[in-house]
């Protein structure tokens, strides 16, 4: 970076693009920085990798009483998930619950729920991640 603030640039246009690059850098840099910082008060996690690995990497990083939460559209890997969240001290609460919408159909003088909704909108792991004071 230092070397890109050396450089002297030909025209306004070279300038700017640089100018643009570095405060991208700059907020790339502050963002990390907050990550590393940690404390957070949750986590959503809509990944295709396995859940429970997710959430292992991110427990450092999470404040006491911090939810986390984790969508699948399979109900699988989410108990698996569960299994691990609930055998490990630092969860409570564990739970995996299906959220189910259904869609309405509204004409003038009635209502009736619309027949081609799909069933399921996936599924939901819940967990509350707890400080254990009793180790500190």
């Amino acid at each position: 970076m230092s070397d890109e603030l050396a450089k002297v640039y030909a025209t306004e246009r070279e300038r700017q693009r640089a100018r643009k690059k570095r405060e991208g850098i700059e907020d790339f840099i502050a963002t990390r920085q907050k990550f590393f910082d940690g404390e957070f008060d949750a986590v959503l996690v809509a990944s295709p990798y396995e859940p429970y690995s997710v959430v292992r990497r991110l427990i450092p990083y999470l404040a006491g009483s911090s939810n986390v939460v984790v969508h699948s559209p399979h109900l699988q890997p989410l108990v698996e998930a569960q299994a691990r969240m609930r055998a490990n001290p630092a969860f409570v609460n564990v739970s995996v619950t299906e959220p189910w919408l259904r869609r309405y159909q509204v004409l003038p003088q009635r209502t009736h729920p619309d027949m081609m909704t799909s069933a399921s909108a996936g599924y939901i792991l819940h967990g509350i991640r707890i400080l254990d004071t009793s180790t500190e």
